[in-house]
């Protein structure tokens, strides 16, 4: 969820000092942070969602949206 994630990021970051070290380090370390770190976790965060969202995705769903409003949205889609 939303508050799941800003939780997570205030834990990180809220908390943390600035990264010192010696000149090209702290681009190293940070690459290394969102490799390691940040983009497993935006990954598996989209993974929770997918099935909900395949749910969306459904030819069943396009169609249901598609007729509502009396079938005005197919209309103007044409």
């Amino acid at each position: 969820s939303e508050n799941d994630i800003a939780e997570t990021l205030r834990r990180r970051f809220a908390t943390g000092g600035a990264w010192r070290g010696p000149v090209g380090n702290t681009q190293a370390m940070l690459q290394r942070e969102l490799n390691d770190r940040w983009l497993p976790y935006i990954k598996r965060e989209i993974g929770k969602v997918e099935s909900t969202q395949a749910l969306i995705d459904s030819s069943d769903e396009y169609e249901r949206v598609a007729k509502s409003c009396n079938d005005e949205i197919r209309k103007r889609l044409k």
